[in-house]
């Protein structure tokens, strides 16, 4: 497993099934691929950034304090900044998936 931190791209230590490693980081937009085993989970948690997650293989159950939907291939969820979220993979399979992290615009 290899987990990253956003700001500083040192690994993380975690316990978690799930591997996910920062692709790229430019003016303040994380770019990262995530691989989640099928029924693994990303508990819910908070991102101070604006959260884009896409579905490239496989399914997900998106959890956001708007509610739950079923994400697949080519779908997008888009999260606020400071909003609770989780994922969970139902399906039979990995998913693999492509998160961004806007950070807040600075005035």
């Amino acid at each position: 497993m290899h987990i990253v931190n956003r700001n500083t791209g040192e690994a993380v230590n975690a316990e978690a099934v799930w591997k996910a490693v920062r692709l790229t980081c430019f003016e303040g937009l994380s770019v990262i691929s995530m691989i989640l085993p099928a029924g693994e989970s990303v508990e819910p948690h908070m991102v101070e950034d604006r959260f884009y997650l896409y579905v490239v293989r496989g399914c997900v159950l998106f959890h956001s304090e708007e509610g739950s939907c079923e994400l697949k291939v080519g779908d997008l969820a888009v999260d606020e900044p400071g909003s609770v979220h989780g994922i969970i993979n139902q399906g039979k399979e990995e998913a693999l998936l492509l998160l961004l992290r806007q950070a807040p615009l600075e005035e």
